[in-house]
């Protein structure tokens, strides 16, 4: 953990993490694209995803907020993600709420679902070179096994899928100190492996109590 007094609870790297990403506005023109954007990612959820982040950030004595960009990123990617997803399950409700296509239509689902991986990308942007192509290059590996993942229950029901963007969090929260530091000496972080692995089909078995 880190140092600089680090923090034990989920729930504050939550609350850490959820203040960071109100500072974002994701609400902007034209509004017809931006609004689903905005509201999918008012929709609430766990936070698992950016949380393993920071918990990668500071187990490795990097402060936090060094992480949060790349939380950021994959928060959004997420939700992209679902928004996709919903439309190609033509879910109607998402967390309980009218999912993005239902609330506004089909197109609208797409785009703003499209907007929204290359807002994920947008936020490494402010990490400069080698710690922005590190990242970008794993960003980019784990989303195409993303859709390669999504492709594989239309193939085999009984396949067992795990979301690759949850080893990134990983990688990615350490990428900082692997790229930039000269007396850390960076290895597989085994600390969090067991959180990595958290099945696309059975997302409910990762439980923390932790408000939604």
């Amino acid at each position: 953990m880190s140092k600089n007094a680090p923090m034990q609870a989920v729930s504050d790297y939550q609350k850490a993490f959820l203040t960071y990403l109100e500072s974002q506005s994701f609400l902007k023109e034209p509004e017809n694209l931006y609004a689903p954007i905005a509201y999918i990612m008012g929709l609430g959820g766990k936070r698992l995803r950016p949380i393993l982040a920071l918990m990668g950030c500071d187990a490795y004595g990097a402060p936090i907020q060094q992480a949060m960009p790349v939380a950021v990123a994959i928060e959004v990617f997420h939700n992209f993600s679902l928004v996709h997803d919903d439309i190609m399950d033509q879910a109607p409700l998402r967390r309980g709420f009218e999912t993005v296509h239902e609330k506004w239509d089909l197109n609208t689902g797409i785009l703003s679902g499209d907007a929204m991986l290359i807002m994920a990308y947008q936020a490494l942007e402010g990490y400069e070179s080698p710690v922005f192509k590190s990242l970008t290059k794993m960003f980019s590996k784990t989303a195409l096994e993303v859709c390669e993942g999504q492709q594989l229950p239309t193939l085999s029901p009984s396949t067992a899928v795990y979301i690759p963007i949850d080893v990134f969090c990983t990688y990615a929260s350490t990428s900082y100190i692997r790229s930039t530091s000269s007396t850390t000496r960076y290895s597989q972080p085994l600390l969090l492996k067991n959180f990595m692995m958290i099945s696309h089909q059975n997302d409910n078995i990762f439980q923390m109590p932790i408000s939604n």
